[in-house]
């Protein structure tokens, strides 16, 4: 939306169960972001940027460290046999 300067948007919106509708929105500046627990958050685009890669991060460390604990798992597995 902001390389391509967009002032509005059509789209589709997942209404549950994989059921979509058309949504028209009439003004860019802001955007919801599904912040966890079913809150929303208004955010600006680069409020919501900004949020997303922190989240990213987050889940990627968060990820990471699932794998460690995997690898130990299985290497523990490994050594009992």
């Amino acid at each position: 939306m902001q390389q391509n300067e967009l002032d509005e948007l059509k789209t589709m919106v997942d209404l549950g169960t994989q059921f979509y509708v058309q949504a028209h929105i009439p003004d860019t500046k802001y955007i919801y972001v599904n912040v966890g627990f079913g809150f929303h958050v208004q955010f600006t685009l680069d409020e919501a940027k900004e949020f997303i890669d922190k989240k990213e991060q987050q889940l990627q460390s968060t990820a990471d460290k699932y794998s460690r604990d995997a690898d130990k798992i299985r290497a523990h597995i490994k050594m009992q046999h």
